[in-house]
């Protein structure tokens, strides 16, 4: 028997044992590029859009560059509570990255917004204000005091903030 393909696939599995009759679906195949796909959540996935920038970290803790290939039309059914998933697939910008990697479980992260030139503070830095809002402690010279803040962006364990009285290097304090 010969398989006849259009170009370079990869074979994912043989489901007929050799020597049994060939009869109905003898191989599985995959394309040769390196691809992730990554399970979504449909509420979640209105930033997946073809040429995404992406990066893909692997099981072993190494991280790779990749940028969204396509969308998936339909959505998992829900497991266990959880809400339904689209798989979105990625394309990798290097398949060596993978080295002989061919499956396991990876994380995928992406930057929906970026700001530069912003002060952060610990997100465990701000304070609910009696009047509303939130503030941070500034520390200056022992003294301190709490100054009201309009928070941002949160990424990393970090809050974006404005507020006066702030600047680049201003002390603040941690809840302890």
């Amino acid at each position: 028997m010969a398989v006849v393909a259009d170009g370079a696939i990869r074979v994912a599995a043989l489901p007929v044992r050799p020597g049994a009759a060939a009869t109905g679906e003898v191989l599985e195949y995959t394309g040769a590029e390196s691809v992730v796909t990554v399970d979504v959540e449909a509420g979640g996935a209105g930033w997946a859009r073809p040429g995404v920038k992406v990066t893909i970290t692997l099981p072993d803790g190494r991280r790779t560059p990749g940028a969204v290939a396509s969308i998936g039309a339909k959505a998992s059914p829900p497991e266990s509570g959880d809400e339904p998933t689209i798989p979105v697939t990625v394309a990798l910008t290097s398949a060596a990255a993978l080295g002989k990697l061919r499956e396991g479980p990876v994380t995928a992260t992406y930057v929906s917004e970026q700001r530069r030139n912003v002060l952060t503070v610990p997100v465990a830095a701000l304070v609910a204000l009696a009047e509303g809002g939130y503030g941070v402690e500034v520390v200056e010279g022992g003294a301190r005091r709490f100054v009201p803040v309009e928070v941002g962006l949160f990424a990393g364990g970090k809050v974006e903030v404005r507020g006066d009285g702030l600047a680049a290097g201003t002390t603040v304090g941690m809840p302890t």
